[in-house]
């Protein structure tokens, strides 16, 4: 999948029913409910999780290229049924992401833009082995529920601050301290549950 595609399902509910994706490397997707127009950002999936859909889709957008596993529903139903290591393990990760999906709706309401930036910013260099990455503003701005202005703006600061370059679309973290020093404390809550969860 290459980086920036854009995949609508057809039937968002019946691919929930017959199939779920799998990351493989360094892929992370980003999945919105949208009923119309641009929606928040639900989840960054990636290394450190699988990307098993439970909630119908109407867009996925590939945020860095990598390789997905399409498997039968079925057959990862079967396999937690079983009650083994994938059930714990899988038990794990949704407890992981149900403190991200939490610790972002207040994160949206009570943090700047810029501090929203850093840390959707920071998770995807988490999950990524790479300093740079490939967003364009527009579709930031969707992940984080504001205007594109917004994203502009704090951008800016972060580049004149030297946290990042900003080029077109390619995002490179320069300095992940200063980025860490501007982010909110939701950053830190979600990295820590994710590592104390799956680390």
């Amino acid at each position: 999948m290459p980086a920036g595609s854009t995949s609508v399902a057809k039937s968002a509910l019946a691919e929930l029913v017959e199939h779920a994706p799998l990351l493989v490397g360094e892929a992370v997707l980003q999945l919105a409910l949208r009923a119309r127009g641009l929606g928040r950002g639900e989840r960054a999936r990636g290394r450190r999780g699988a990307g098993i859909r439970r909630l119908p889709a109407r867009r996925s957008v590939v945020q860095s290229a990598g390789r997905a596993v399409k498997l039968k529903a079925a057959v990862i139903q079967d396999e937690f049924a079983k009650g083994g290591k994938f059930q714990y393990l899988l038990l794990r990760y949704t407890q992981a992401l149900i403190t991200q999906i939490s610790q972002t709706a207040v994160c949206n309401r009570l943090h700047s833009v810029e501090q929203q930036l850093c840390r959707w910013l920071l998770l995807s260099h988490d999950r990524l082995n790479t300093n740079e990455l490939i967003m364009t503003q527009e579709l930031i701005a969707g992940m984080l529920g504001v205007r594109r202005e917004g994203v502009t703006v704090a951008a800016g600061r972060l580049q004149d601050a030297g946290a990042i370059s900003y080029v077109r679309g390619h995002i490179k973290v320069l300095d992940r301290q200063r980025m860490e020093e501007t982010v909110c404390e939701c950053y830190r809550v979600v990295k820590d549950e994710f590592e104390r969860l799956l680390g």
